[in-house]
């Protein structure tokens, strides 16, 4: 299942696929990318049928972390400058900008599509704390990380820390942020090895 994060800020996305996770009656392997990382690791905590988490290019906060204050920890991110407030508020990467921030190792015509289709988030999505690692509480053989080399938006440096810190199971790819776009067969693999190795 393909859940579509709202990017309303974590609180609210975090209660919002936690209620969608409630309603599966099954184990539950999370898959979380970017932000979406930060998603997961709160949303395991409101549920009890979580059984495993992939980490994807992804952010791994502890409690009381944000996006923002992991992002500036990184040497490696440009995303920063690169962002722009909308006329509603929203946060945006500058369509200028996207291709070098998070799809350098795409070819040019789908990267800008990418650009010109991203969704926007709240400024809460980069500025909510986390309340929840539920990464600290589960077991390192349900943890996995795939770790883009080429992370130019969280960084690879603050990702690759963030899944150490975890003590997540690490692949590294050589790839750039949109590594599920650029590598989908890697990820893939990443995701079901973790799904056999869980018996979901």
């Amino acid at each position: 299942m393909a859940v579509a994060n709202p990017l309303r800020g974590l609180t609210f996305d975090s209660r919002y696929v936690a209620a969608i996770v409630q309603k599966i009656n099954t184990p539950v392997l999370l898959v979380g990318h970017s932000y979406g990382g930060a998603v997961i690791s709160n949303a395991t905590g409101l549920v009890s049928n979580v059984v495993g988490l992939v980490y994807v290019a992804a952010y791994i906060p502890e409690v009381g972390e944000s996006l923002r204050s992991l992002t500036t920890q990184s040497k490696k991110s440009i995303l920063g400058p690169a962002t722009e407030v909308q006329a509603n508020g929203d946060i945006a990467v500058k369509i200028s900008e996207f291709p070098a921030v998070f799809a350098a190792d795409l070819d040019s015509a789908t990267a800008n599509v990418m650009a010109v289709s991203q969704r926007p988030g709240t400024p809460q999505t980069f500025d909510d704390v986390s309340q929840i690692a539920a990464w600290k509480t589960m077991k390192p053989a349900s943890l996995w990380a795939i770790v883009a080399t080429e992370d130019k938006a969280v960084g690879t440096d603050v990702v690759m820390w963030m899944a150490e810190r975890a003590n997540a199971q690490i692949t590294e790819i050589s790839a750039s942020h949109a590594v599920p776009v650029s590598q989908p067969g890697r990820v893939a693999k990443v995701i079901l090895s973790a799904v056999q190795s869980l018996n979901v």
